[in-house]
């Protein structure tokens, strides 16, 4: 496994699993907190809102990884 994909790996697991812990440990608002504190309790159209910024920030995040990717290879 390449550098990159490990630190790919362990950023996702410990953004999964590791900081809403520490957040909550905190007393501090988690993603899922914020969002039912901006949109409301969780309905279809909600639902669907979230999930379109939730894939527009994956899918931007990992277009940078791989424009980074390709400027540092050339």
């Amino acid at each position: 496994m390449r550098k990159n994909q490990l630190l790919f790996t362990l950023g996702l697991v410990i953004g999964m699993f590791i900081l809403p812990s520490i957040l909550e440990w905190f007393g501090l608002p988690t993603f899922f907190d914020f969002l039912t504190l901006v949109f409301g309790e969780p309905n279809v159209a909600n639902r669907i809102v979230v999930g379109l910024i939730v894939l527009i920030l994956v899918f931007y995040s990992i277009r940078y990884l791989f424009k980074r990717k390709e400027t540092s290879s050339k």
